[in-house]
């Protein structure tokens, strides 16, 4: 399935089950409906990742992963933060990060409310203690 975007670098299944797509070109989350025949709905505009009041510069969505409380947790390249969008597409927070370029977003352990973050300019691996534990990727059997 072709869905036209533009540099789409994250992707993840939310709480509500329907697929989430970062795109560094606009810098905007997409939402996908999961249909039960395993097709996609049409693309929604659900969260824009960029502080508009900054200057200009690239600056885009990547990596994602998804809480148990249902929010995406989204670095953002070239703006030293990792975005917290809540479940109806609004920025709750923001985490700083010790560079420019965060590029990947994953949850620890079960039980240890964290994720790991890596920042490709300052060549590290950071982990911030959330306080929320990470969305299973694959269903309980």
């Amino acid at each position: 399935m072709m869905l036209g975007l533009q540099f789409a670098n994250g992707l993840a299944f939310g709480i509500d089950e329907a697929l989430y797509v970062t795109a560094a070109a606009p810098g905007l989350v997409y939402r996908y409906e999961w249909k039960s025949d395993g097709t996609l709905g049409p693309s929604e505009n659900f969260a824009d990742l960029i502080d508009r009041s900054q200057p200009a510069g690239f600056i885009g969505g990547d990596g994602l992963a998804v809480g148990q409380n249902g929010y995406l947790y989204c670095a953002v390249v070239g703006q030293s933060d990792v975005m917290v969008v809540d479940t109806v597409g609004s920025v709750v927070e923001r985490i700083p990060v010790g560079g420019k370029q965060p590029t990947n977003v994953a949850f620890g352990p079960e039980g240890s409310g964290d994720i790991y973050v890596t920042v490709k300019d300052a060549g590290t691996l950071e982990r911030h203690h959330i306080g929320v534990d990470g969305l299973p990727l694959l269903p309980s059997k």
